[in-house]
């Protein structure tokens, strides 16, 4: 968007769509942390799929929720369901 229009600062679409720039850079810091922790989560949900193939969700969950808490990872059951 940037690319095509270089006129258009962060500033002004922030205004344009009602909303200040500290707003539009904590969004992106949010997106970037929960991202992250996602794929943590994904990776930690891996390995114990390795030794535990056809464990179910809710175990998983208890297995990972202690490697969660240690990384200071908090995520609920429907999140790490989905």
């Amino acid at each position: 968007m940037r690319e095509e229009h270089p006129e258009l600062s962060t500033d002004k679409l922030c205004r344009l769509f009602g909303y200040s720039r500290q707003a539009y850079y904590q969004l992106q810091k949010y997106r970037y942390k929960n991202q992250a922790q996602t794929e943590i989560v994904l990776q930690m949900v891996r390995n114990e799929r390795k030794t535990l193939p056809g464990i179910g969700g809710r175990k998983l969950l208890s297995l990972v929720k202690v490697l969660m808490e240690r990384e200071e990872i908090q995520m609920g059951r429907d999140a790490f369901f989905d």
